[in-house]
Order: C-alpha cells, then structure tokens, then sequence
C-alpha cells in the first residue's frame, strides 16, 4: 500500500518518490544513500547535529475506517540522543478535511546505538478516518538514522499470528544475537519463549527455556566455544491463548572472549535500609554471574574477605542487608567459564537527603500517615471542628461510593471514561474512613474496587502511543494511579498476600510500566510521571523504579528542579495554572517519600533551587485581590488559594506566610469554608499562627524579588508593579516579555502585554486558556491581538504568525525579549521592556509609568518598512463615554489572527487626544486616555470582552496612553500635552486636578529634551507638584537632571527618585542601575544635613559617606557614592530618622472577602425524568454570549444528536431565547452533563431574580441528566410567563458544563402528584415490554399506599416506603432476572428519589 516503503526508486531533485520531507525545526540532513540497507541497496538516512533537530518523511495513505492494518519497517541507529520521541515512525489518522480522527501513535521508538530492528504495530483505523500518515522521524535528537522496508497492510485478524522471519547471529563476544518479527502482534498482550537445546529438531519444554521477554529481539550472553546451539521461540498471546512457534536455527560458537565490566554499576541507600546494588552489562557481553563485594575503605581489588554474594548477571540489583552498611561497593561479572571482567566500584549514595530524626518503620500503611498517626488523626477529628466539618464531607461520599461499588451490578468502566479518576478517588476516600471509623462496609468497599482492578487492568488494551490502559493519556493514568497506589497501602494489612501480589504485579507495575514507555523530559507531564511511577516505587519498596523517578539525568526529578524552576522560583512553562499544577505531583511524591525516609523537601540544586522556591513564587504573583496575571495558558481570574498545597509545605517549612495563605482562603483557624480538598485535613497543622502578609522588599528566589510592593520575575520575564494603597484603592499592573522565547505551547503570542487591575477588579484582561479542544483557543486566545500588546499587519507575533497550530514554539530563532530597565520607588515605578525577535524589522518596545493608581503607557515601535500597527486594549467593562464619535467600520479586517472575532465593529478617525471611559463589572471604573497623532484610527468593538483599539501607519509610531483606574465617587484626573523640545520624537504631559499636578516627560535616552524650566537626557523625567510645591522628581534612564530647584549629575546613567518626606529639611533619593555610580546634587539643604543609607530588602539604616558644599544663597552641593537598590536619606535636626517610616510594602486582603466568589446557592438543581412534556430550547440555539465561545458539537445521547461544550471559564454567559405559545406557570427543566464538582451556573428569566446553582458531576461528559430548577427546599421555582418570546441567561461561575436543551414545562405538567408520572413510566415500559407485567402491577399497588399515606400526612412513613420501592425495582433478584430493562430501572428510580427529596423538604 505504500510507495516506495524500500527507497528503491531512483531519486531526482532531492525529491524522494512517494514521500515529502518534514522539516519543522534545526538542521536535519535527509537523504537516500545505498551504503546501509536492511534488503536491497537503499535505505533513507536522517541525521542531526543538535538536540533542536526535527526531520521526518511523510506519506498519506488511503485506508478504509473500521478496518485493521498491520504497519512494519526496519530501523538502524547511531548515538541518537535527546529529549524529543528520538527515532520513530509516527503514524496521524485523519478524515477528509485533515482533522485528526483520534491519537497520533509511535510505532517503534530507538535511541543510542543499536543494528538493524524491525518493528511493528497493529493499527486499527477509527471512525470517519479517510486516510493516515506515516511519518519516520529524528524527533528533536541528534544521531543518525537509517529506515528501510516500510510495508503497509491489510490485517486478517482471525489469522493467528506467524512468525516471517527468524534469525540468531554470532557476536564478536561470543554471544548470540536472535531476531525475530510476526506478520502481527498486539505488543502489550504478548510474550516470547526462547528456547535452546543442544540436540536438533527439539521441542521447547520448561527444562530448555532460556529467557522469556516481551521484546522481539534477545541477547544469550550464557554460551561456550565449540558448542552448538539449537533455537526456537514461542509467541504467547495472553488475550486469546493463541500461540506461534518458530523453526529452529541452528548457531557454533567458534570463538569468544572474557566479559566486559558492566556499562553501569551504582550503590544507594534503600528506603528499608540496607544497600542496594544495581548493574547494566554491556549489551553483547557474555555473563553468567557477578560477584559483588564491600568494604569500608576503598578496594583495590576483589578479595575473599569483602566478597557479600554471587548472584544471576540477569538480576540486575541486589539488596545488601547489613546493620551497618559499608561505603565502597565492587562488581566482577562471570561467564560460563568462569572467565572474569575488570574490577570496578562504587561509592555509596543518598537518592534523596535523609529525613532527620528517628528512622520511620515501613510497615503498612506509611505513606501518607502510619498507625500512629491514626490515633493522632482521631484526636484532631474530635478536638477541632475544621477537620470534622472536612471529614463529615468525605463520610457523605464514602456512603454513596458504598451503595454503589456493593451493588451485585457493579462493573469497571469502560476505557477512557473518567469514572476510573472517581473510583480512585473513592477508594482512597474509603480507605481513609475505614482507618477512621473501623466500619466494615468502607473496608470492603475499597477491597473490591482494588481487587477490580487487580482482575481487569492489564486487560484493557493500549491503543496508542502516550495513552494509558485506563485513560487516554498517560498524564491521567499518573493521577489515578497516585490515589490508586496510596488507597493499596491503606488497605495493605487487609488484604490476603495472594490479593497483594495480584495488585502489585497486573497494576502497581503494570501501570508504572505503562507510563514508562512514554518519556516527556522537562515537563509537567513528566513530573506527573515520575510521581505515580514513585509512588509504586514506594509502595512496594522498589529501589530501581525510584533510583530512575529521582536521578535519571534526562526525566527525574532532580533534573526536573534544577532545569525546571527558573532562578525567580516559576515552572519553566511559563504559566501560573501550569506552575501549580506541576507542584501537585512533586508534593505528593514529596509527601509520601519523606514518610518513607527520604526528604526532598530540602532538596536544592546547585543553583539554590528546591520545591520551597516554587512554593514562594506563587505568593507574590498576585493582584490585590489575590487573583493572578494571566499568562498564557492560565484560567483567567483564577485566584491563590492555599489547598492541599499549602497545607503540606506549612506542616514541613512552618513558613508564617503559608499560614497566613491559609488563612486567607478559608479564613482565620479555617473556619470560614470546608477544606479544599476535604482530606487535606489530614496533613492541616492544628494551631496557625497570626501573620499580617504584605508584599514589600525581599528576595525569594536567586532572581525573584519584591522591590517596595512590586515584584520581578527577572528569569521568566514578568513583573508586576503595585502602589501603596489597601486592596480596594490599589492599583497593579503586569507586564510580560519572555527571555527565552517561545519554549513550549502554553505561551502565547503576547510579547509585551499587560494587565491593569484596580479599585478591587481587574480593568485590563487577558484571553487566558479556553480550553485546548476549543476552536477559539486557537483562533484567539492564543493570537496577538486576544492581548493587550501591539499587532504588526494584522498578524500574530513570532512563532504563533498565521499558524492555526495549538503547541506553536520557536524554531530557528527565539522569540525573545529583554529587561531594558526597571526602577521601584515610593512614587514612581516604571519598567521597560524591548524586543526584535517576534516580527521581522521590527522593532517593540513598551515602558510603562505608574505613579500613586495611575500608569502611563509608552509603547514604541519602529521598522525601516511602512506597517500597519494596532494596539488593542481589552477592557473588562463597557463603555459609557468617549470623546469620540464611532461610525459603523465599513472595511473588513483579515479573516485571520483573531480579527474574525471583533464584532460589532465601529471606528472613529483623529488626530487628536482622545479619551474613553468605562465601567466596570464591580461599580468601579477606567479612563483611558491615549495622545493624539496623525491618521489614528480607533475601532471599538467586542471579541471576547469589549475592546479599543488605536491604529497607526507608517514607519514607525508611539503610542502614549494614560490609564486611570476610579472609584464610582472619584472623577479622572485631566491630561494635558505639555510642549517639549527634543531632537527625537518626544512627550510631556500634565496629569492631575486643581493644584495637585504631575508632570511626565518622555524621549530617546541619551538626548538632551527640554520641557518647561526642565532639562533632561534620561529616558523619563517626572515631577510631582502638591499645592504648588515640587514635592518629587525622578531622573530613569539618564545622567542629567536640571530645573529651578534641582541639579542632578550621574558618572553613569541611571535611576534616581528624589522624594520630599512629611519631616522638615527630610528627603528620601532611590537609586536603581550600575552597582555602583557617582551623584552629584544641588538643591536647598541645611548645612547640618547628613545622609544614611537604607536596605530595603534587610531593613537595615547605616551612616552613609558623603560630601557637602556650600554654593550661592542656601543652596549646597552634595556628593556622594550610591549603590543599586539602595535607598538614601537626606537628614537634619530636628527630624529624627527613627520617626521615618521607610519600608514601603503593597497590601493584599482575605480571600473570602474580596475576591468574587461564587456566591452561596440560592437554589438547587433536582433530577427529574426526561419525559416531561415542554418547549423544548436545544443549547446549540443560543441567541446571545460573551466572555468566551461555545461550540455546537455532536455528542452521544442528546436530543437531536447536538450539544454545546467548551462553557468552561467564569465570566463566559449565554442567552437563549424561548417562545411560549400560552401564558401561564412554568418550570424550567436543563438536561446537562459534567465531569467536575465545582459546576456553578448563575440563571435568570427576564432579567427577574437571579438564582445560583450547582450543577453536581453526572461523571461522564456523555452522561446526560434531566435537572428541575429548585428552590433550597427541593420545591421547583415557577415562572409568571407572557405569551411571546422569554430571554433565558445563565452565567458561568465556576468550571465546565454541557448543555443539551434547556426545556419549560407548564406547571400543569410538573406539579402533578410525582406518583402520576411513575405510573405513566410503568405502564409506558410494560407497554414496550421493558417491565415484567407482574412486576410493574406490584409497583402500583405500592404506589397506592404511598399516595394513601401522603394524604394521611404520615410524609415519614411514605418516604420510607419510597425508599423500599426503589430498593425492590433494583433489587439484584429482579435485574438477574430481567424483569426490568437498565432504560425503565434509571427513569423511575430518578422521579421516585425527585419525589423523596419534596417529601424530605416538606418534612
């Protein structure tokens, strides 16, 4: 089926018949050469010099869906290294219009040195796939690669499996080499035998089985010389039984040498104690044995007395159990002849540092907590109420998880359902009851899900390349495997050691293994890896499975701290969300490995870095409402929180600050909410100390620090400016400009952009993450112009360009920016930041000002080209006034890079200043202000939240905008250009009211600008004027400062603030730039004045060396040295130093008062049957959104086959509009689905009371549920409707849900007694024969006496006899029998449990 699978057709032009070369990234070479071929004279060589180098062939080929294939090729490599897949053959199914039909999968996968290697992989072809792509690829590696006999074929699986070639090869060492291949197998359902005799024609039996392996290739390393050796191996599938033999080779050693040393020999100290040993041979080396030897000194060679055991080469570890362990190991391996190799040795080693203290004994359970622990966990439930209020919610979910996993009918789900995730976590949530309470139920409830999953997890089939058995990504299967892993050790002491070796073998290993095979480097995805691979690794107290997750020099977690934290303590992804989520895995395997005597919480790499460096960042990358910059891929408005998180790193560092995290978030002693995650009460410290937290001036990561209330992360780009003012008058913004580029797909295109937060919300918003399987992600969250930052020609900035790629990153060349300056003081922040590497000849380059709770915005752009540039700012609020006048936009902008997303487009053409103001969501305000030029354009429109835009054409163009954040009392300062005389283009301003006026002045550094009585070089001057006295000035980016009061001299440029202190004859000078400069000033000051120099970061005050001079009238100069990051205070009698207030700092206030959270329901959602009749509104028929997109999809099980999804983020509402035929009361019905907990939705009818709810998990996304709308009571909220059309909103509070129709029901139609709707159900599904006649006239008669009692008011008793009417229409018996379909047993055990809840509230 494929062209050209051997490279045998001549070559022209480089082209290579039937395939096109890929070259996404490096310098791969590509070629056909005839010097290495497995068949024929031809092979296709890939090559690569750097670890960046991508190079693939690829060829589409048709195929028919549904049917199976079988894909085979052979593959040579040579010293491939890197931190990509290696060497591949990728294989991408796709439908007609190029999307994906399912997961891309590896189809073999090498790296190093090996000789030729077949692999192959069955491929069974999805729905809807019209054709796949085979792609052998060097996948960002160096190395070289030779690929040959690419075939393509038809499967018949009722064939079994043969196998089509056969080989054993004599080695120079005199070990023999055995390949093999089958026409197919499924490789995770196989094994082989290998046999050997010394006699022809044998038949294999236990006595001559050499090896078993599940590999299609093997090395016998037990051979002698002159012997003859007869082979054979078998196939075993374990799905099917099926077994294949192959013929027999026939192979004489005629010459062999000594063993080599192993490749590798280490020593640790294993986590029971004891050293444990681990070696890897050589690959072709022979070996039978390998002596191990110890000794408290260093060995010179192998001596009688050191000798502590001979074992199999083939183990590959040995535990060596002394009481006091040695510190020098040696190894010798062993042939067959007793020939020996060299000595060498090793020293022993710590994987982790030692927890300090007395030794834990592992005895089960000791991950989380030990039987001690238990009693002191039983203490905390009864002594303090956060931890019982936190256990009570997990007794409710371990009683629902009991009814359901004890009933006779419970089965695992299906693959990639994400009921396994639910399963793990009830099993860990029972286990935790059952050691809390001693209930039996809770203990056999978790013994049958892990005794499930021991049956039936090596079952499920792995179908691609990075899904998991359970999950469709390995990432998933980690987390369940986690919760998986601790529920086992809960449980360990009640389980039989045969149920144990069943866990621990078909899943604990099983699993582990599975996430092995796929190997992601530097990434979260690997974090999570390693900690669910550790997490069995301790469990079951294997060294080697932990030695790999901790040291392995490409993936371990070691390697993940000291490349994966930047030095200002951020994950190396750049995102907030990404940073926390990383942070997860790492304490949970931190949590668990310092119970079992390993301590990676003081761990720290050599550049200081540790997981309390990542644990610190996260306090300072914040609003003033504890909400966070949303850089790319991060939930917009997500706030910090302390959850688990925090709580672990408190119970360990007893760092004030995360107590007061805590503290924040659910209030002080935890007793404003429920702990989040409800089981984190496990771990919570009992007393919390009170901690006032403000954000001032210290250094929490080698390049993070907090500079007088602002923050810099100076390694990944990003700072956050902040004034002086409580959370409800604060004003903050962010800015961001990427180092190192584009590095992975959770950037986005947003060189220089920022976020403006004020007055207690966030005024300036980001796109953030919509979700990757939305379309709108692409198209707009992650352009340019979904960011506050500049778009050059409609195009989105370097990598992302017009790419519709989702994981666009750099190639070739970085995406860079850089910190140009950045300057903190008491009155005056500022940052500049540059870039030339995100569009070609251009130049960006973006300072912002802020100044008490307002911030000037220069954003400078220049190219040698003409360019349309467009600044687009997203406010979150609307528009109520403007000094310009919008017409409707009559040219279209391109159908590209986000544009296609601005509705509503109006615009307005000015030269001049112009100004617009906004309201926003929480009652306060934004004016927005921008200085004119010529030709500007200004479009306002709407996209995912309004936006203005100013457009500029030409060259180049600065764009100087004023943002002013006010409260609903306070009116905007006013803006006036101030004339300024400069030789480049510059700007001055006025901002401020009546007699309080600053002055700002902007222009090229280096050049000498004069505005008013001012001179200046530096790239800002400022003066700030209270009552007509100068009570400020400040100098960034210069030498010279000069005006009627003040002379400023700098030896080199620099930042200076001069700020007048309410004491007399008392100033404070802030200094930021080289270490060190000289200052030379002239002003007023008394000649008694002296000068201390004061450490922000250390509060320290010390007398400082300076010179003073008298010049004309009481003006005297002063010279002094100042030093970066120092503050300098100017001092004289009477003023006392000790009064001054010096250490400036930036507030923030308790999260569960001043963040928007998701109010208290003020209703609730009952399920309810889905045959009620009503108008029925699809959700795919909104008629109105905003604050994100939904889309319209196809989805299993709703009306009419559509849905609408990808409702996931706060802030994103929807309308719908419904026409009612009559008048009268109605009830509204939404069927809806989610897989989360947190689904809160606001509604309302006609702009009527809005009403809050909680949409509970219906665990599935195809799991529909039919909810009434209730008051908290359970009684359905009625609706007054007109004739005519009704607008339905709903809001989006907290996290995702399905919608599949929204339906309003007369209330003749829902108010009947729920007794006449069960007994429409039952004769409806005895009429459909799916309800035993019998059966179904004994239900109505039981419903007879239920109405009988409800008329009597016994509502008790008839709720009791509701509850035995459910149990006996799902009483194992009757289902066994079949005497009620899955269909009829679920709709009316779901009106009969609607009508329990009524009678419960009226109760």
């Amino acid at each position: 089926m494929l062209i050209n699978g051997s490279f045998e057709e001549p070559v022209t032009e480089s082209t290579i018949p039937g395939w096109n070369k890929w070259l996404p990234g490096g310098d791969p070479i590509i070629s056909v050469v005839d010097d290495e071929a497995i068949d024929g004279e031809n092979s296709v060589y890939i090559s690569g010099n750097s670890g960046d180098d991508r190079g693939a062939l690829v060829q589409s080929v048709s195929v028919d869906a549904g049917e199976t294939y079988v894909l085979s090729y052979w593959a040579k490599t040579n010293k491939v290294e890197g931190q990509g897949a290696g060497v591949t053959t990728r294989v991408q199914f796709k439908d007609n219009k190029e999307a994906n039909t399912a997961n891309m999968i590896y189809v073999g996968r090498y790296s190093g040195t090996n000789g030729w290697r077949q692999s192959t992989n069955i491929l069974e072809i999805p729905e809807r796939t019209s054709h796949i792509k085979i792609e052998p690829i060097l996948d960002q590696a160096s190395g070289e690669v030779w690929f040959d006999n690419f075939v393509l074929e038809k499967l018949d699986t009722t064939k079994p499996p043969e196998f089509t070639a056969f080989s054993v090869d004599l080695l120079d060492t005199g070990s023999v080499q055995l390949d093999w291949n089958m026409t197919y197998f499924y490789p995770d359902q196989v094994m082989f035998n290998i046999y050997r005799s010394s006699e022809k024609d044998f038949e294999p039996g236990p006595e001559l089985l050499l090896a078993t392996t599940i590999d299609n290739h093997y090395v016998d390393r037990t051979t002698s010389v002159d012997q003859t050796y007869y082979y054979r191996v078998v196939l075993i599938d374990e799905s099917t039984s099926n077994t294949s033999m192959s013929g027999e080779k026939e192979i004489t050693i005629i010459q062999t040498s000594p063993p080599n040393a192993p490749d590798e020999f280490k020593s640790s100290v294993h986590i029971s104690g004891g050293a444990w040993l681990s070696w890897k041979l050589d690959e072709v080396s022979r070996a039978k044995t390998v002596r191990l030897y110890a000794s408290d000194e260093p060995m010179d060679k192998p001596e009688g007395q050191y000798l502590i055991g001979e074992i199999s080469a083939n183990e590959a570890t040995f535990i060596y159990d002394a009481i006091n362990l040695s510190t020098y190991y040696g190894i010798i391996v062993v042939d067959v002849d007793g020939d020996e190799s060299d000595w060498i040795t090793t020293e022993l080693q710590r994987i982790l540092p030692p927890v300090e203290g007395v030794k834990k004994d592992l005895k089960h359970p000791y991950l989380f907590f030990n039987e001690e622990d238990i009693s002191i966990l039983k203490q905390k439930l009864s002594n303090h109420g956060f931890a019982e209020k936190a256990f009570q919610e997990m007794v409710v979910r371990a009683d629902v998880a009991v009814a359901t996993i004890m009933d006779s009918q419970f089965q695992l789900p299906e693959k990639n359902s994400n009921l396994h995730d639910r399963l793990a976590d009830q099993a860990r949530d029972l286990a935790l009851c059952y050691l809390l309470t001693e209930k039996s139920e809770y203990r056999d409830a978790t013994v049958k899900i892990l005794m499930e999953y021991g049956e039936n997890y090596a079952k499920y089939p792995l179908e691609g390349t990075y899904d998991g058995r359970l999950l469709n990504q390995t990432l998933n299967e980690s987390g369940w495997l986690i919760d998986f892993a601790w529920a086992y050790d809960m449980m360990y002491q009640e389980l039989s050691e045969e149920q144990r070796q069943k866990i621990e073998e078909d899943v604990l290993h099983n699993a582990a293994d599975v996430i092995s095979r796929y190997k992601r480097g530097l990434s979260n995805w690997q974090v999570w890896h390693n900690a669910a691979i550790g997490m069995v690794g301790l469990v079951t107290k294997n060294q080697a499975l932990l030695e790999r997750v901790i040291n392995d020099p490409a993936h371990g977690f070691k390697y993940q701290i000291s490349n994966g934290i930047r030095k200002d303590g951020l994950w190396w992804e750049e995102s907030n969300s990404y940073h926390q989520y990383t942070l997860e895995p790492f304490t949970y395997f931190a949590e668990a490995a310092y119970n079992s005597n390993l301590d990676m919480y003081t761990y720290e790499s050599e550049d200081g870095l540790s997981l309390k460096t990542m644990y610190d960042a996260l306090l300072n990358y914040i609003f003033a409402d504890m909400t966070r910059p949303a850089v790319g891929n991060t939930s917009l408005y997500s706030p910090l929180k302390s959850g688990l998180l925090y709580e672990i790193a408190y119970k360990h560092y007893k760092d004030p600050n995360y107590a007061w995290l805590i503290q924040q978030t659910i209030g002080k002693d935890r007793g404003e909410k429920v702990l989040e995650p409800y089981w984190a009460f496990i771990f919570a410290e009992t007393e919390l100390p009170d901690v006032t937290y403000k954000i001032a001036s210290d250094v929490f990561a080698p390049d993070g620090k907090n500079i007088m209330g602002s923050t810099l992360y100076e390694d990944s780009g990003m700072a956050i400016l902040r004034n002086h003012e409580p959370e409800g008058k604060a004003t903050n913004v962010s800015m961001t400009w990427s180092p190192y580029g584009t590095t992975n797909g959770h950037q986005h295109a947003d060189m220089l952009s920022l976020m403006l937060y004020g007055n207690g919300e966030t005024l300036l918003t980001e796109a953030g993450s919509l979700g990757y399987s939305n379309p709108n992600h692409i198209s707009w969250a992650k352009q340019t112009l979904a960011h506050n930052t500049l778009v050059v020609d409609e195009t989105s900035q370097y990598p992302q360009g017009d790419s519709t790629g989702l994981w666009d990153s750099d190639s070739g060349k970085p995406s860079s920016g850089v910190l140009k300056n950045i300057h903190i003081g008491p009155v005056l922040k500022t940052i500049t930041a540059e870039s030339d590497n995100v569009y070609d000849d251009v130049h960006l380059e973006r300072t912002l000002v802020m100044i008490d709770n307002y911030v000037l915005d220069w954003f400078r752009v220049n190219s040698d080209t003409e360019h349309i540039y467009d600044l687009p700012y997203h406010v979150n609020g609307n528009l109520i006034e403007s000094s310009l006048e919008f017409e409707e936009r009559q040219e279209s902008f391109r159908d590209w890079g986000g544009y296609q997303h601005i509705m509503q487009a109006k615009s307005s053409l000015t030269d001049n200043q112009w100004n617009t103001t906004w309201q926003g969501n929480k009652g306060s305000g934004l004016n927005l202000t921008m200085l004119g030029a010529p030709n500007t354009e200004v479009v306002h429109g709407v996209a995912l939240n309004e936006l203005i835009m100013a457009r500029r054409k030409g060259n180049n163009a600065d764009f100087v905008t004023v943002l002013q954040p006010f409260a609903e009392d306070k009116n905007p300062r006013d803006i006036e250009p101030v004339e300024i005389q400069a030789d480049s283009p510059a700007y001055a301003v006025n901002i401020g009211n009546n007699a309080n006026m600053d002055m700002i002045a902007l222009g090229m550094a280096g050049e000498m600008k004069n505005v008013s009585d001012i001179t200046f070089d530096g790239s800002i001057a400022f003066t700030q004027n209270t009552s007509g006295k100068n009570d400020g000035i400040a100098l960034v980016n210069g030498k010279y400062y000069k005006d009627s009061a003040y002379t400023i001299q700098l030896s080199e440029k620099g930042n200076v603030q001069f700020t007048k202190l309410d004491r007399p004859h008392t100033f404070r000078l802030d200094y930021s730039g080289s270490e060190d400069n000289d200052l030379e000033l002239i002003m007023d000051l008394q000649p008694n004045t002296k000068v201390m120099a004061f450490n922000p970061i250390n509060n320290e005050l010390i007398e400082h060396d300076y010179t003073l001079t008298k010049c004309a009238g009481s003006m005297r100069h002063l010279e002094m040295k100042l030093q970066s990051g120092m503050s300098y205070i100017l001092i004289a009698p009477p003023s006392k130093v000790e009064e001054l207030e010096l250490g400036l700092s930036a507030e923030v206030l308790p999260l569960y008062d001043s963040v928007s959270e998701i109010a208290e329901p003020n209703g609730k959602v009952v399920e309810t049957s889905e045959n009620l009749e009503g108008i029925i509104i699809e959700g795919e028929d909104y008629t109105g959104q905003g604050g994100g997109f939904v889309e319209a999809t196809e989805k299993p099980g709703a009306s009419q086959g559509m849905a609408i999804r990808l409702w996931d983020n706060a802030g994103h509402w929807l309308e719908w509009t419904g026409n009612v035929p009559e008048p009268g009361e109605y009830q509204v019905v939404i069927r809806y689905s989610t897989d989360t907990e947190t689904s809160f939705r606001e509604f309302a009818m006609d702009d009527r009371e809005r009403y809050t709810f909680h949409f509970p998990s219906t665990y599935g996304w195809e799991n529909w549920s039919d909810a009434v709308l209730c008051d908290l009571e359970g009684n359905p909220l009625t609706f007054d409707l007109t004739e005519g059309e009704h607008i339905i909103y709903m809001m989006n509070l907290s996290s995702a849900l399905n919608v599949d129709y929204i339906k309003l029901v007369p209330q003749s139609d829902t108010a009947p007694d729920p007794a006449q709707i069960i007994e429409k159900q039952i004769q409806h599904y005895m009429d459909n024969d799916q309800l035993d006649e019998t059966l179904g006239n004994q239900l109505l008669y039981r419903l007879s006496i239920i109405r009988i009692l409800i008329d009597q008011e016994q509502l008790s008793t008839a709720v009791d006899y509701l509850q035995d009417f459910r149990g006996y229409i799902g009483a194992p018996a009757v289902i066994q029998q079949g005497l009620i379909s899955k269909e009829a047993l679920s709709e009316i055990d779901a009106v009969a449990g609607f009508w329990i809840d009524q009678l419960q509230s009226i109760e």
